[in-house]
């Protein structure tokens, strides 16, 4: 069982939606999977509930866990996905400890890409790379953003801005191919993933 964690103290840069599509894109490859939602804000559980709801269950559990409860929490799931919260420095700290990677998420802006500055150096006792989100290809901001992290570990290529996913509201998870991209996120962590399907 390995633990990854989803991270930034910005809210809004996609951490919840990388948490979920990131869980579809293991249960895909034949994992299982939990994600677990810190956020008082409670999105993952929302979604979750939306899902359900709307006839079009999410394929995984998602369960609300407080901060210190992550370090003594076992799980039967292949993979266990932390969703954080934003500006909960002790809640972050907690995710990132219990984690065996970090994803430090990031959109091309400038709130977000600060943020994301701040957290990186509390992760260097961790494996993790900065995943950049909501990008459109072309643009210079998300060039220069990528540019403002040359020294540190990065995920190839980027998730592009994702209408789609804001028009579900949240509901179920778009069977698009690829997973808007994070089907390549997942096999980029999960190399010998694509044995497993091909073989």
């Amino acid at each position: 069982m390995a633990t990854i964690t989803i991270a930034n103290a910005k809210g809004g840069v996609g951490k919840t939606t990388t948490a979920i599509y990131l869980a579809a894109a293991a249960v895909a490859d034949g994992y299982t999977v939990e994600v677990l939602d810190t956020d008082p804000q409670a999105s993952a559980l929302d979604w979750a509930a939306g899902a359900a709801g709307a006839g079009t269950p999410l394929p995984f559990e998602v369960h609300a866990v407080e901060g210190h409860e992550l370090a003594h929490r076992d799980s039967r799931a292949d993979f266990t996905i932390i969703d954080t919260p934003p500006i909960i420095p002790d809640v972050i700290d907690a995710a990132v400890d219990a984690a065996d990677y970090v994803i430090l998420v990031t959109t091309p802006e400038p709130a977000s890409t600060r943020q994301a500055w701040r957290l990186a150096p509390s992760l260097s006792h961790r494996d993790y790379a900065v995943l950049f989100v909501n990008g459109e290809a072309g643009r210079r901001l998300l060039d220069e953003t990528r540019a403002a992290f040359d020294d540190f570990p990065k995920f190839p290529g980027y998730i592009p801005r994702r209408e789609a996913i804001k028009r579900t509201n949240g509901l179920g998870i778009i069977e698009k191919p690829g997973l808007f991209g994070y089907t390549d996120v997942w096999r980029h962590l999960v190399p010998a993933n694509n044995e497993r399907t091909t073989a």
